[in-house]
This record gives structure tokens, sequence and C-alpha cells, in this order.
């Protein structure tokens, strides 16, 4: 999505780029909920292990989140 914006920098573009990160963040923390109503301890400890958006380079370990 970034790349669109930066492939096209008109204003509708600008206007839709924040509406789009919205509802992906949106939709992914209800895939989230889903993954752990499903898959539960299993679930946070992968979260645990894996960044949410941004891939690291490194290994990262991290302790699971509380349920929101």
């Amino acid at each position: 999505m970034f790349g669109f914006l930066l492939k096209w920098p008109i204003l509708p573009t600008l206007f839709i780029f924040p509406v789009f990160v919205g509802l992906h963040v949106h939709l992914a923390h209800e895939e989230e909920a889903e993954a752990r109503a499903q898959f539960g301890e299993a679930y946070d400890r992968y979260a645990g292990m894996t960044p949410t958006f941004v891939p690291s380079w490194w290994k990262r370990v991290r302790e699971p989140r509380e349920m929101e």
C-alpha cells in the first residue's frame, strides 16, 4: 500500500491510504482474536515470537500480550 502511495501521490490516494491502513489494522486484530480463540496458548507462544506488522531481521522473543 505504501508503494501504491509512492507511485501515485495524488490527492485521492492521500485520502484513501489512511482508510485502507485502518481497515487492515482492524482486520488483523479480528483475525488475531479468532486465531487466539481457536489455538489458545499455542497461538500466544507464536505471537510472542512474531512481530505484528513489520518483520524484524533478528529473532526477538517477547512475552505474550494480555487479551485486550
